[in-house]
């Protein structure tokens, strides 16, 4: 079986909670079945991480398969609008929601011709963040394409509520 999890952010941009738990989960899950497989798809552009030496587009981290998608102009431009919408109160101005459903396309666009992905079987969405709609669309685009189930992990802290949804 395999697993495609789906989270904005990984090592070495950041290693968090929930990056730890990705790799912690994967390891211990193949350990324990070797016919479980897990991949990631992150983004390669989270505050420019793209310039660091080790973002490839592929990866390995603990022997979980790393697919690292962009750098998309959109993206780039996505990501320093979370800093405009955060100071100007302008979070779910149409204008910044259409532009971050229009990354999510291109991020899909691009996930969608990984050889991987195409044989996933379970698409896994960690966490839901305000300032990450791009990726919770990329996991539903995805799991509606290949028409594979999506599990929706849900870490952190995400509002509930109409000003919050994409």
């Amino acid at each position: 079986m395999q697993i495609c999890q789906v989270y904005h952010l990984f090592y070495p941009a950041s290693i968090g909670g929930v990056e730890t738990q990705i790799s912690q989960v994967s390891k211990f899950l193949s350990g324990y079945d070797p016919h479980l497989h897990f991949n990631l798809i992150t983004d390669r552009i989270y505050s420019l991480s793209f310039l660091h030496k080790d973002m490839s587009k592929l990866g390995y981290y603990d022997g979980l398969k790393v697919f690292r998608l962009g750098p998309n102009f959109l993206r780039i431009i996505s990501n320093f609008s979370e800093v405009v919408q955060v100071k100007s109160g302008l979070r779910n101005a149409p204008h910044w929601k259409k532009l971050r459903e229009i990354a999510a396309k291109r991020l899909f666009e691009e996930a969608k011709k990984i050889k991987d992905i195409k044989e996933t079987d379970v698409f896994h969405l960690h966490g839901m963040w305000k300032e990450n709609l791009e990726y919770e669309l990329l996991a539903s685009l995805l799991s509606k394409f290949f028409e594979k189930p999506l599990i929706v992990h849900l870490q952190g802290t995400y509002h509930l509520g109409p000003e919050s949804m994409p």
